[in-house]
């Protein structure tokens, strides 16, 4: 299994002050604002932890944390992080083949991407807008979420897979020529459709690096790749985008 080395969005951010020449001081806004928008277009699973907060409901919303990005499991109640994994693997393991009446406090256990989620008790609830909301008023209570989440350096920036930076800062790139448009120091528009080019290729390859086959998915490919009965359609298909 690979692994995928976390670093601050300030690595990239730093590689292209120095790959342009420029001071940061003044760009380093625009930058950062650049960078997160590369890391959110690449995308990757492997830059979310899991985490467990607990918030307090005003009236019938709680607001979610900003580096939330899947809801997974909520309780009603305020538990360390300790008593909520107890809890959470205690009663989420057998959720779907366990019958049980003393689970009130659990509101909901979500499974994203599986296309269900399983209600404990009476309490309903959805999300909009960034907050969980409720269909009663639960004002003042605590609720303990987990939830897998950006994880963040000691500034407060969001941490990216090593292998983007390369891709984040093609980005920052194309977006300052990009800016120089409307400047009196334009960029060539050449040289502007080869940045572009150059952002697009280097986002592939670490979408493509964060999925990385094992060793044994690798050999299972070639063997299909080469059979003579499944490997032409195998092949043709696996590089066919329209079907």
């Amino acid at each position: 299994m690979s692994i995928n080395k976390l670093v601050s969005i300030k690595v990239p951010i730093l590689e292209a002050f120095g790959d342009i020449g420029l001071d940061h001081t003044k760009n380093y806004p625009d930058f950062v604002r650049w960078a997160v928008r590369a890391e959110k277009e690449i995308g990757s699973a492997h830059a979310l932890t899991r985490q467990i907060k607990t918030l307090t409901v005003d009236k019938y919303r709680v607001e979610i944390p900003c580096e939330a990005m899947y809801i997974q499991k909520v309780l009603l109640g305020d538990y360390s992080k300790d008593v909520a994994d107890i809890l959470f693997d205690s009663y989420c393991t057998t959720a779907y083949n366990t019958s049980f009446t003393a689970t009130d406090t659990f509101l909901v256990v979500d499974n994203p991407g599986a296309g269900r989620e399983v209600t404990f008790g009476g309490l309903r609830w959805e999300i909009q807008d960034n907050h969980i909301v409720f269909s009663g008023m639960y004002d003042k209570q605590k609720v303990t979420v987990q939830y897998l989440g950006v994880e963040k350096d000691q500034d407060g920036l969001p941490k990216v897979g090593e292998n983007h930076t390369e891709a984040i800062v093609a980005y920052i790139m194309y977006r300052y020529a990009q800016r120089s448009r409307f400047t009196p120091n334009k960029m060539d528009l050449g040289d502007l459709q080869m940045l572009k080019r150059d952002w697009g290729v280097l986002a592939s390859e670490a979408r493509a690096m964060d999925d990385q086959p094992s060793e044994s998915d690798h050999n299972e490919m070639v063997a299909l790749l080469h059979n003579s009965f499944s490997g032409f359609g195998f092949d043709v298909n696996m590089h066919n985008r329209e079907y």
